[in-house]
């Protein structure tokens, strides 16, 4: 089970890395990584473009088809409680991105403004 677990975080932090070089090679400024905003809410990136502050989560799965929908509907409210919290602690623009990741092409999509 230990070992299944910790796989599962390689797995995480290794996609979340492939993100930060993606957000980073279109013109990104990461401004923090897996950091909590308020007590149930994980950030995986925290961005920065253009003067706007993006909130990005990251998701893989073996088929893209399961990535896309892998933002449960909780996680979905967490996310947008915590664009609320991060617009009021930056005062800037906040929006909500997702980058998913699968085996099968499209390797990697970048979806912008999701919420």
């Amino acid at each position: 089970m230990k070992i299944a677990k910790n796989l599962t975080h390689f797995k995480g932090d290794l996609f979340e890395h492939l993100a930060c070089i993606i957000l980073f090679m279109k013109g990104y400024k990461i401004l923090k990584r897996n950091f909590k905003i308020l007590s149930a809410a994980q950030i995986d990136i925290l961005a920065l473009k253009n003067d706007v502050i993006s909130i990005v989560e990251v998701k893989f799965r073996k088929k893209m088809e399961n990535s896309l929908i892998a933002i449960s509907y909780s996680q979905a409210n967490r996310l947008k409680t915590s664009r609320i919290q991060i617009a009021k602690k930056y005062k800037k623009q906040v929006v909500i991105d997702a980058i998913f990741f699968s085996l099968d092409k499209p390797y990697c999509l970048h979806k912008k403004n999701i919420f």
